[in-house]
């Protein structure tokens, strides 16, 4: 995803260009045309870029596990007493 939203949607510092070298042709034709069209250069600001947003996003994700590790504590224990919870249930486990 992190690699897509580099080469394909335009979501990083290299700006809204398309790197994948891939372009909307008909169903066959799509499978067929998988040429690269930049440099090695560019590959590695490409990689460069994949590897911020991955290792930004996995700084955010640990951040907010763990600042609501005591929830996921609480759900956990929870299910392993019960198997599963409906919603108004884990509306109680998170309100409590």
């Amino acid at each position: 995803m992190a690699k897509k939203m580099v080469t394909e949607f335009g979501m990083s510092t290299l700006g809204p260009i398309n790197y994948d070298g891939k372009q909307e042709h008909g169903w066959l034709a799509r499978e067929l045309s998988s040429g690269i069209s930049h440099s090695e250069e560019m590959a590695a600001k490409i990689d460069k870029e994949v590897k911020k947003i991955i290792d930004s996003s996995f700084k955010k994700a640990k951040a907010i596990l763990n600042k609501e590790k005591a929830t996921m504590h609480k759900v956990a224990k929870a299910l392993l007493d019960h198997e599963t919870i409906r919603g108004e249930e884990y509306e109680k486990l998170l309100l409590s």
